[in-house]
């Protein structure tokens, strides 16, 4: 998998930022999407401190996930 950020002419993937915080805590907190990923909502602090531990992560390391 290519490192991010990557962009095509129509998708743009790269790292969740602090900036996204609250779309992010709107989309963890969607009771029907997390029906179906399993995670629930949590507090900003766990959000924030979940979204740094992301942006220091490989994306797609080989052999996970």
């Amino acid at each position: 998998m290519p490192a991010l950020p990557f962009e095509t002419a129509r998708l743009r993937q790269r790292h969740l930022a602090l900036a996204d915080l609250r779309a992010f805590q709107a989309y963890r907190g969607d009771a029907e999407l997390g029906r179906y990923q399993g995670w629930q909502p949590m507090d900003d602090g766990a959000a924030q401190a979940f979204i740094r531990e992301m942006a220091d992560c490989n994306f797609c390391p080989p052999g996970q996930w």
